[in-house]
């Protein structure tokens, strides 16, 4: 496979997800730490209310952070990279920005 250009990775919009670097069929993206939007975790907060309890979010966590609580599903802010995949697959919007 020959590529013309060759693929960059924008720092202000990466996440730190590491979703790159293990489908990466080469091996040739590393992550040195992980990336974070600002100083603070974008993606941190459950809304529990809105929950169904459905598990898109934990099945789609490239970190594995987000785990079923007794009803509903419960995010780990300290595991959590902000990478905002669970607020993407969620059908009714429950993780949200932590402010």
């Amino acid at each position: 496979m020959k590529i013309k250009e060759k693929p960059w990775i924008n720092p202000d919009t990466c996440a730190g997800c590491s979703v790159c670097v293990e489908n990466c069929p080469m091996n040739c993206i590393q992550i040195e730490e992980p990336k974070f939007h600002g100083d603070i975790h974008t993606i941190a907060c459950a809304d529990t209310d809105k929950c169904i309890g459905c598990g898109a979010c934990a099945a789609s966590c490239p970190v594995s952070c987000i785990s079923q609580g007794d009803s509903k599903y419960v995010i780990d802010k300290d595991a959590c990279i902000g990478c905002g995949t669970c607020a993407g697959v969620c059908p009714v919007g429950a993780p949200e920005p932590e402010e």
